[in-house]
Protein backbone atom coordinates (compact mmCIF):
# COMPACT_ATOMS: atom_id res chain seq x y z
CA UNK A 1 0.00 0.00 0.00
CA UNK A 2 2.61 2.24 1.67
CA UNK A 3 5.48 0.58 -0.14
CA UNK A 4 6.55 3.63 -2.80
CA UNK A 5 5.73 6.95 -3.26
CA UNK A 6 6.67 8.19 -6.81
CA UNK A 7 3.44 9.11 -7.54
CA UNK A 8 0.63 10.73 -5.24
CA UNK A 9 1.22 10.56 -1.89
CA UNK A 10 -1.49 8.27 0.08
CA UNK A 11 -5.13 9.47 1.17
CA UNK A 12 -6.22 10.59 4.37
CA UNK A 13 -7.66 6.93 4.94
CA UNK A 14 -4.68 5.13 4.22
CA UNK A 15 -2.37 7.43 6.20
CA UNK A 16 -4.44 6.58 9.67
CA UNK A 17 -4.17 3.05 8.35
CA UNK A 18 -0.72 2.51 8.28
CA UNK A 19 2.15 2.31 10.24
CA UNK A 20 4.44 4.99 12.00
CA UNK A 21 7.71 3.37 9.92
CA UNK A 22 5.27 3.24 6.57
CA UNK A 23 4.47 6.89 7.75
CA UNK A 24 7.82 8.19 8.14
CA UNK A 25 9.22 6.41 4.78
CA UNK A 26 6.42 8.78 2.97
CA UNK A 27 7.89 11.97 5.11
CA UNK A 28 10.99 11.22 4.28
CA UNK A 29 10.16 10.99 0.65
CA UNK A 30 8.80 14.59 0.76
CA UNK A 31 5.43 13.93 2.09
CA UNK A 32 5.33 16.57 4.76
CA UNK A 33 4.74 19.14 1.57
CA UNK A 34 1.45 17.13 1.11
CA UNK A 35 -1.66 18.41 3.74
CA UNK A 36 -2.87 14.74 4.83
CA UNK A 37 0.82 13.71 5.41
CA UNK A 38 1.29 16.49 7.65
CA UNK A 39 -1.71 16.21 9.17
CA UNK A 40 -1.06 12.67 10.30
CA UNK A 41 2.23 13.46 11.55
CA UNK A 42 0.32 16.00 13.78
CA UNK A 43 -2.31 14.05 15.16
CA UNK A 44 0.26 11.09 15.79
CA UNK A 45 2.91 13.33 17.25
CA UNK A 46 1.72 16.37 20.08
CA UNK A 47 5.23 17.66 19.76
CA UNK A 48 5.22 18.39 16.62
CA UNK A 49 1.63 19.73 16.57
CA UNK A 50 1.94 21.93 19.25
CA UNK A 51 5.11 23.48 18.01
CA UNK A 52 3.87 24.04 14.22
CA UNK A 53 0.80 25.88 16.00
CA UNK A 54 3.10 28.11 18.12
CA UNK A 55 4.98 28.68 14.63
CA UNK A 56 1.84 29.89 13.38
CA UNK A 57 1.22 32.19 16.18
CA UNK A 58 4.30 33.57 15.72
CA UNK A 59 4.25 34.22 12.30
CA UNK A 60 0.80 35.77 12.30
CA UNK A 61 2.61 37.98 15.11
CA UNK A 62 5.16 38.74 12.86
CA UNK A 63 3.58 39.56 9.90
CA UNK A 64 0.83 41.53 11.87
CA UNK A 65 -1.80 41.11 8.78
CA UNK A 66 0.63 42.25 6.17
CA UNK A 67 1.50 40.18 3.00
CA UNK A 68 3.46 37.84 4.38
CA UNK A 69 4.98 36.98 0.78
CA UNK A 70 5.94 40.79 0.81
CA UNK A 71 8.16 40.38 3.90
CA UNK A 72 12.00 39.23 4.04
CA UNK A 73 11.15 37.06 6.83
CA UNK A 74 8.53 36.62 9.63
CA UNK A 75 11.09 37.09 12.67
CA UNK A 76 13.60 35.49 14.86
CA UNK A 77 10.91 33.76 16.99
CA UNK A 78 9.05 32.14 13.32
CA UNK A 79 12.97 31.04 12.48
CA UNK A 80 13.84 29.68 15.81
CA UNK A 81 10.20 27.54 16.50
CA UNK A 82 11.18 26.27 12.83
CA UNK A 83 14.60 25.08 13.65
CA UNK A 84 13.06 23.52 16.69
CA UNK A 85 9.92 21.86 14.40
CA UNK A 86 12.54 20.83 12.02
CA UNK A 87 14.81 19.15 14.70
CA UNK A 88 12.08 17.38 16.42
CA UNK A 89 11.15 15.74 12.99
CA UNK A 90 14.31 14.61 11.94
CA UNK A 91 14.32 12.95 15.72
CA UNK A 92 11.15 11.13 14.64
CA UNK A 93 11.58 10.17 10.71
CA UNK A 94 15.24 9.53 11.05
CA UNK A 95 15.88 8.98 14.79
CA UNK A 96 18.44 11.31 14.21
CA UNK A 97 18.98 13.34 17.54
CA UNK A 98 21.76 15.32 16.62
CA UNK A 99 19.86 18.97 15.61
CA UNK A 100 17.52 18.71 18.76
CA UNK A 101 21.05 17.76 21.25
CA UNK A 102 22.12 21.51 19.70
CA UNK A 103 18.91 22.90 20.76
CA UNK A 104 19.13 24.76 23.61
CA UNK A 105 16.98 23.69 26.61
CA UNK A 106 15.13 24.68 29.63
CA UNK A 107 14.85 21.75 32.88
CA UNK A 108 10.87 21.20 34.51
CA UNK A 109 12.36 23.32 37.40
CA UNK A 110 12.98 26.81 34.61
CA UNK A 111 9.81 26.12 33.08
CA UNK A 112 7.96 26.26 35.96
CA UNK A 113 9.41 29.31 36.99
CA UNK A 114 9.04 30.90 33.37
CA UNK A 115 5.11 29.94 33.95
CA UNK A 116 4.89 31.22 36.85
CA UNK A 117 3.47 28.21 38.88
CA UNK A 118 5.43 25.48 40.84
CA UNK A 119 7.02 22.43 38.83
CA UNK A 120 3.96 19.51 39.78
CA UNK A 121 1.45 22.44 38.14
CA UNK A 122 3.75 22.33 34.89
CA UNK A 123 4.37 18.36 35.00
CA UNK A 124 0.68 18.40 35.42
CA UNK A 125 0.08 20.50 32.43
CA UNK A 126 2.74 18.35 30.47
CA UNK A 127 0.99 14.86 31.25
CA UNK A 128 -2.69 17.22 29.64
CA UNK A 129 -1.14 18.39 27.07
CA UNK A 130 -1.78 21.84 27.79
CA UNK A 131 2.24 22.42 27.91
CA UNK A 132 4.70 20.77 25.10
CA UNK A 133 6.29 17.66 25.72
CA UNK A 134 10.32 17.04 26.61
CA UNK A 135 11.94 16.65 24.04
CA UNK A 136 14.18 14.40 26.03
CA UNK A 137 17.13 14.10 28.78
CA UNK A 138 20.15 16.20 29.73
CA UNK A 139 22.88 13.48 28.86
CA UNK A 140 24.85 15.21 31.93
CA UNK A 141 22.42 15.19 34.90
CA UNK A 142 19.57 12.77 33.01
CA UNK A 143 16.80 15.58 33.93
CA UNK A 144 13.94 15.96 31.41
CA UNK A 145 14.53 19.05 29.44
CA UNK A 146 12.32 20.99 27.33
CA UNK A 147 13.17 22.99 23.99
CA UNK A 148 14.00 26.73 25.39
CA UNK A 149 12.34 28.53 21.80
CA UNK A 150 9.04 26.13 22.19
CA UNK A 151 8.67 27.08 25.63
CA UNK A 152 9.07 31.15 25.55
CA UNK A 153 6.51 30.43 22.36
CA UNK A 154 4.28 28.85 24.53
CA UNK A 155 4.43 30.72 27.58
CA UNK A 156 4.08 33.84 25.29
CA UNK A 157 0.87 32.79 23.62
CA UNK A 158 -0.66 30.43 26.57
CA UNK A 159 -4.06 31.34 27.69
CA UNK A 160 -4.00 33.23 31.01
CA UNK A 161 -5.63 32.33 34.33
CA UNK A 162 -9.33 31.55 34.04
CA UNK A 163 -9.10 31.04 30.75
CA UNK A 164 -11.89 28.96 29.21
CA UNK A 165 -10.58 25.40 27.89
CA UNK A 166 -13.38 24.27 26.41
CA UNK A 167 -15.52 25.29 23.13
CA UNK A 168 -18.69 24.06 23.92
CA UNK A 169 -21.35 26.05 25.18
CA UNK A 170 -22.74 25.06 29.12
CA UNK A 171 -26.03 23.28 28.61
CA UNK A 172 -28.70 23.90 31.35
CA UNK A 173 -28.64 20.95 33.46
CA UNK A 174 -31.78 22.25 35.84
CA UNK A 175 -31.53 22.38 39.36
CA UNK A 176 -31.09 19.46 41.95
CA UNK A 177 -33.42 20.52 44.82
Amino acid sequence: MLDDYAGDFPSAHELRTCTDDQLHACVRGGGMTDEAVREEMHRRHLALRMVGALRTEAFREGTAGENPMLLPDPGPRWKALGAAYDALLARIVEDDDDALRQRPTLTADRCADLAGCRRSTFEGYVARGQAPPRIGFDFRTGAAVWDADVIMAWQRYRPGPGARRDTRAKTDQGSRT
